[in-house]
């Protein structure tokens, strides 16, 4: 088994409370500050190119 490596130590990361524009569910995601959102599926309802973020960006990441 590999050691854990923090996400911090290679890749600044956001914290923040994302949306889907087409089922409206909300969720809590880390990701890499230089993701593409619109490239994601929704977890819920599995559409592509319709993930956006809040705004509300939570404390932890580097959107704080």
């Amino acid at each position: 088994m590999g050691s854990v490596i923090d996400i911090d130590s290679s890749r600044p990361h956001i914290t923040a409370e994302l949306i889907c524009i087409f089922c409206k569910k909300r969720w809590i995601a880390v990701f890499p500050e230089d993701s593409i959102l619109a490239e994601w599926d929704c977890p819920y309802c599995g559409k592509d190119g319709g993930v956006i973020c809040t705004g509300q960006h939570l404390l932890g990441g580097a959107g704080r």
